[in-house]
């Protein structure tokens, strides 16, 4: 089993300060996550300082290869939906090549502390461990309906929604 967590956020844009924000929100949650003890690669931020520093294309033609060569060895894809991943080419062929192989793809509020996000995970994983000694096979089928909802219109559209307010 893999045990690091792929990071996709959006990134291309014809404007180069939308960039810049965009790689400054997901730096800011992949530090988040470090510091919460988990193991991350964002290739934005892996490669935002590279592409920058020797002029790399900045679309995704040319970063798929690459990306894809990492998120295939990952245990889980974290779409972090910050501005513009719903229109995103990238964010959205990450995340059908994640489901195509199976990968667990869960969407991240940016406006949600990773602490407190793990901490309801922990508890999460409390209780399920503690149901399926009741009844086996309850932590399973709880773990397959979550990543059905994490990738589901449903959940997509009520975060839409969410933003809207």
């Amino acid at each position: 089993m893999s045990s690091f967590t792929y990071i996709a956020s959006p990134y291309s844009h014809e404007d180069p300060t939308v960039m810049r924000k965009r790689f400054s929100a997901v730096l800011d949650y992949t530090a988040e996550c470090m510091k919460a003890g988990e193991i991350v690669y964002s290739p934005i931020v892996h490669n935002h300082p590279v592409a920058q520093r020797v002029e790399l294309p900045v679309n995704w033609e040319f970063w798929k290869r690459i990306d894809f060569t990492f998120l295939k060895l990952a245990g889980e894809l974290r779409v972090l939906c910050i501005d513009g991943w719903e229109r995103s080419t990238g964010v959205h062929d990450e995340m059908a090549y994640a489901k195509e192989l199976g990968i667990p793809i869960r969407m991240i509020d940016p406006t949600k502390p990773v602490a407190i996000m793990q901490e309801g995970k922990d508890h999460i994983e409390k209780f399920l461990n503690d149901l399926d000694e009741i009844n086996p096979g309850t932590k399973k089928t709880f773990e397959q309906l979550i990543d059905r909802l994490n990738t589901s219109d449903f959940l997509k559209e009520a975060m839409k929604k969410n933003d809207s307010k």
